[in-house]
């Protein structure tokens, strides 16, 4: 404890705290400086209003940092024999090191060996932690609010107080992540907090459940009245977590020349600003990566693009016993068409320059190797061969149709255009059908979200009311839940409905001048019902290819080996690449909710804002991603039911995204999904030939496997498809990912086995027929019969001069072994 005769308190008054402080010095008979001035007094200002000849031995310095170069300030009282004892909560500039994550009360408290009131730690709590603090304290809503209303009234600006929340009702941009304000300069001192301000319902709620508050995050801009593009401040308050993040941000050492900051908060939120030193302080750039630390779920996409893939074995149980071909196929021709890859058409420099469809096929049919490019491409006018290629039919009105696939959310109606819905068949008559969709919403051109600089962000606050609601449609959570969403084939248990997690989605289209649609769930489908039911959007979809009633029947008595569909997806993010550890890190994260198909829904905070434990995944993502070109903000991964891209600039969202990842990535991703498909088929066949084989000892259907085993093995199973290093690392991903290699090996040995025991069954049996003939042969010869007469006792004499002899030996040989074998194995 200090000797309270020996202090110099030197304080402000210009917050409940400081106020607070104040009247304790003045109770305890401190000699105290009231220092005039708002929020942003320095030190300097504190001297030129005191006198330093009558300072104390112990000075204490409150919320009153030494801004100068080489803090002169703080020397110059040190040269004057002064003990300093500095009280601060925050940072500022490019300091690092925090004074005490106490408040200013606290601190001076213990300084002076001073115990609080209650109602003095309400303040401090208030002052630390803000509502969040108060609301983990139980501090009632009626209290905490008025706490924050004498801090308003202390500071004069109740009334600007409520024309910042009337401000916010019309101006104010949310998005999932952060709200969004910019705000006129005069609101500088206010709108923060007018921003963050809960309800008195949820301030409540998180009492009830004895809970932290969640407060918004939030970024405000201050700019000139009449010019918004002339920034005078930046701030930005939201979770703890962001701390650290913001310090990384804050001590680079690049913002020191342009900006004054300053850093604070306690262990439940944080806070931070900057005020440009001069009109050409690089703004830009201090708000990009600001966003980066903050936006998130909410950073809007320049392109969305997702394939999702349904394996259909349509066989019977029947037809595998019966080892007979599937005869279903049935094309409506008014909708569907076989579609080849004409080759042999020239193509133009405007359609390769445009990246038309035909110059995306073109460049992917060149980027496989050459010898199997025809069986992986369906190519027109080929000569018939042997082996037959990868056969596609597609909706050939998909214009006209207007096929849309839509998610109706509680917040929002997320659209997409089904560009392509295709059929393709392998050699074997095994299906994959294909939905491949792109956001409805899409940036325009001059969008600044769709340029590679630091002024991306700048439509997120300048842009029209309309524009941003565009921008709001294209947030990345939106997208990440669609796709978690529309794969969803049938509902696979009881809880999803209970807990409403089946999707409220939709498929709708045009006949003629008639909208129609038809949905996830049939209208009032009864919850009992649910689990077995088929989705009526994928039902529709494959009634295209397949006559109505039969694709009914099949899919209701065979089930189906997932209840999703596959999912290849890319995600082009907008803005630049991040720049500090804490925003990689979370674009990694992010990444792991793409790959996974998760969403921020299904998240959990004890996790570190995972869908599962975060060095699992962490570990999990090490198995599934390729991090060749991760510096360069491009994100790519295969795990064993998605493929997933998510990148930066213009290269990923003009090019990568719409043309590798959907028709190179994407056509390796169906070869991958037959061979598995195959081999589970195998699968299913052996089991039928075997029980053919143990039950009734037929053979031929397991020899015809294993010769199609074979033929599959030498004509269509490939291990690289391409002699691009990044296909080749893409294309051994999808198939580790598949398990390819075990299920080969898996159903290769079964073959082995199978095929042991087929020979040892035509051994046993070839044995019994042997038996048999040796003792026919043996009766024969025993018997021999001249004329009328049988010569039983000499039939040794007999047998001399006749062949009689030898088989009757050799029989009698065979004969005793076969005995000693059959009889002797068993004592």
């Amino acid at each position: 404890m200090l000797d309270l005769t020996a202090i110099t308190l030197l304080c402000p008054c210009n917050d409940l705290e400081s106020k607070t402080i104040l009247e304790i010095a003045k109770e305890k008979g401190l000699n105290f400086y009231k220092i005039e001035g708002s929020w942003g007094l320095t030190l300097e200002n504190a001297l030129k209003q005191i006198d330093l000849t009558q300072l104390r031995p112990h000075v204490l310095i409150v919320e009153m940092p030494d801004k100068s170069e080489g803090q002169i300030y703080i020397k110059q009282l040190e040269q004057l024999g002064k003990t300093l004892h500095i009280i601060d909560h925050h940072l500022y500039d490019d300091q690092t090191q925090l004074v005490s994550s106490l408040s200013s009360l606290e601190q001076f408290a213990q300084l002076i060996d001073y115990k609080l009131t209650e109602e003095q730690i309400k303040i401090a709590i208030n002052d630390r932690d803000f509502l969040m603090g108060l609301s983990q304290a139980q501090v009632p809503w009626g209290e905490a609010y008025c706490l924050r209303r004498k801090e308003w009234e202390l500071q004069d600006k109740s009334k600007l107080m409520s024309e910042a929340f009337e401000y916010l009702e019309k101006n104010v941009r949310d998005l999932e992540n952060v709200r969004l304000v910019l705000a006129p300069e005069k609101f500088s001192s206010v709108m923060l907090e007018a921003a963050q301000f809960p309800t008195e319902k949820k301030y409540n709620e998180s009492l009830e459940y004895k809970k932290v508050i969640s407060l918004k995050n939030v970024m405000v801009i201050y700019c000139d009245d009449n010019n918004p593009k002339n920034i005078s401040q930046i701030e930005f308050a939201g979770s703890a977590k962001y701390k650290s993040a913001l310090e990384q941000l804050r001590t680079q050492g690049k913002w020191e020349k342009d900006f004054i900051t300053w850093q604070g908060g306690g262990e439940l939120g944080c806070f931070f600003g900057a005020i440009p030193r001069h009109k050409l302080a690089n703004i830009n750039e201090l708000v990009s990566q600001l966003l980066d630390i903050c936006l998130h779920y909410g950073r809007p996409l320049r392109h969305y693009g997702c394939t999702f893939y349904l394996p259909l074995d349509l066989f019977s149980e029947e037809e595998l016993e019966a080892n007979k071909l599937l005869n279903l196929y049935a094309i409506k021709p008014e909708y569907v068409e076989s579609y080849q890859i004409d080759i042999d058409k020239p193509v133009s420099l405007e359609e390769a320059k445009e990246d038309a469809p035909i110059s995306k096929e073109r460049q992917a049919y060149l980027y496989f190797l050459p010898h199997i490019r025809n069986l992986i491409f369906d190519i027109k006018n080929e000569p018939t061969k042997a082996e037959e290629p990868i056969k596609q039919d597609r909706l050939k009105r998909i214009n006209d149709l207007k096929l849309k696939l839509i998610l109706n959310t509680e917040k929002s109606k997320i659209t997409t255009q089904v560009k392509d819905v295709s059929l393709f068949t392998y050699f074997n008559g095994l299906y994959v059908l294909t939905i491949s969709v792109e956001s409805d919403e899409k940036l325009g051109s001059k969008s600044s979200l769709v340029q590679d600089n630091d002024s991306w962000w700048h439509d997120l606050f300048f842009s029209s009311p309309e524009e941003f609601n565009k921008i709001k449609s294209l947030q990345l959570q939106n997208w990440l839940h669609f796709t978690n969403q529309a794969r969803l084939i049938y509902a696979s248990f009881y809880e999803q409905v209970k807990e409403g997690k089946l999707p409220n989605l939709e498929l709708t289209w045009k006949e003629g001048d008639a909208e129609k649609s038809t949905s996830f769930l049939t209208k009032n489908e009864e919850i009992s019902k649910t689990t077995s039911q088929l989705s009526g959007i994928i039902m529709h979809l494959l009634k295209y290819f397949f006559a109505s009633t039969s694709i009914e029947k099949r899919l209701i008595s065979l089930p189906l080996p997932d209840d999703r569909m596959f999912v290849s997806v890319a995600y082009g993010l907008s803005g630049t690449l991040p720049k500090t550890q804490f925003a990689k890190d979370e674009v990694k994260r992010l990444f792991s909710l793409a790959l996974y198909v998760d969403h921020k829904n299904l998240v959990f905070s004890d996790c570190q804002e995972y869908a599962y434990d975060s060095e699992f995944t962490k570990n999990l993502l090490k198995q599934h991603t390729l991090s060749r070109w991760e510096e360069n903000g491009t994100y790519s991964g295969c795990c064993s039911y998605a493929n997933a891209y998510m990148g930066f600039g213009g290269f990923f969202s003009h090019v990568i995204a719409p043309s590798h990842v959907p028709f190179i990535y994407g056509r390796m991703l169906l070869v991958s999904l037959f061979y598995q498909m195959t081999l589970r088929h195998y699968n299913r066949r052996i089991s039928h030939a075997t029980e053919a084989l143990s039950t009734q000892n037929k053979t031929e259907n397991f020899r015809e496997l294993r010769k199609k085993f074979i033929l599959f093995t030498n004509n269509y199973w490939f291990r690289e498809v391409t002699n691009q290093t990044q296909g080749i690392e893409v294309f051994e991903l999808q198939t580790k990912n598949l398990g390819l290699e075990k299920e080969y090996a898996l159903i290769k040995d079964e073959m082995e086995r199978a095929d042991e025991y087929a020979v040892t069954l035509q051994t046993k049996n070839f044995n019994k027929a042997a038996f048999w003939f040796a003792l026919v042969t043996l009766f024969v010869t025993l018997f021999t019969v001249d004329g009328s007469d049988i010569f039983i006792l000499n039939w040794l004499k007999a047998f001399k001069d006749t062949l009689g002899l030898s088989l009757s030996f050799i029989a009698v040989v065979w004969l005793v072994i076969w005995l000693k074998r059959e009889f002797g194995s068993k004592k």
